[in-house]
């Protein structure tokens, strides 16, 4: 679930006219929605590989968001004479805080919270077209009718707009960038941690999960497996098997069969 703040349709405010086709000429200024939205998601990945460094680890996250924008565009059009469109946008701006949890092959429990904001930044493009007409001086040698004179005589027998083509067009469109740039003070921050850790291998935020022996005093058997509470270890095993089934990771690789508990050695 992802609300909302805006309205489903935003009419163009207009100095004159309606940009809606049912008048020539219009000078009127669009506002791209949403301008803010609020929501959360969550994300998770499998660092089970065998060559996995520093350890082997399941990772969770709940990421709370909130996004804004803003894009202005103004779009002035006088009717067979000229064209001109600029456009002032904030960049999409996302905080979001990560709550989340890292299990790693220790069976060791590593919660965190953690921010996040995209760089915060600016950007203005600008484009115009001007008409492009003729008109036809001789049409013959011996009739002016409908040329100079006449009822369909014309002042100009077509005029279309410059640069109206795609970019790989013949008179390909033109539109120039005025002014890009992100505010010096106020970079992107990427997982600044507020708490907890998001380091698999924290001797201080990381916490044995209860039924498991502690890891530096963990006695090891001949398959160099933690030995625990053999309960505890099928249940954790059973709830390590259905969440590692999630990632979308293959239990086999070659001839050779994973499960939960060796995995997680």
């Amino acid at each position: 679930m992802v609300p909302k703040l805006g309205s489903d349709t935003c009419e163009d405010q207009c100095f004159f006219g309606k940009s809606d086709g049912s008048t020539k000429s219009f000078w009127c200024f669009a506002f791209t929605e949403p301008v803010l939205t609020l929501g959360w998601e969550y994300n998770q990945d499998a660092n089970t590989s065998t060559e996995s460094t520093p350890l082997k680890h399941l990772r969770f996250d709940l990421i709370y968001y909130l996004d804004i924008h803003i894009q202005i565009t103004s779009t002035l059009d006088i009717f067979r004479l000229y064209y001109n469109q600029f456009m002032f946008e904030l960049s999409k701006i996302k905080y979001k805080i990560e709550y989340g949890s890292i299990i790693n092959e220790r069976w060791q429990y590593c919660p965190h919270v953690a921010y996040n904001r995209s760089a915060i930044g600016f950007n203005s493009t600008y484009r115009q077209e001007f008409m492009n007409c003729d008109k036809v001086i001789i049409k013959n040698l011996w009739d002016t009718t409908g040329v100079w004179s006449g009822k369909y005589a014309k002042w100009f027998e077509e005029c279309e707009r410059s640069q109206k083509d795609s970019a790989t067009g013949e008179d390909p469109q033109v539109t120039a960038t005025l002014w890009e740039h992100d505010l010096e003070r106020f970079p992107a921050i990427v997982e600044k941690v507020l708490a907890g850790s998001v380091d698999p291998t924290s001797a201080k935020h990381c916490t044995t999960i209860p039924g498991f022996p502690d890891y530096t005093a963990a006695a090891t058997n001949s398959a160099g497996q933690i030995e625990g509470n053999n309960l505890m270890l099928q249940v954790y095993s059973m709830a390590f098997e259905y969440l590692h089934a999630l990632q979308n990771v293959s239990y086999k690789s070659g001839n050779k069969q994973y499960n939960a508990p060796i995995m997680l050695q």
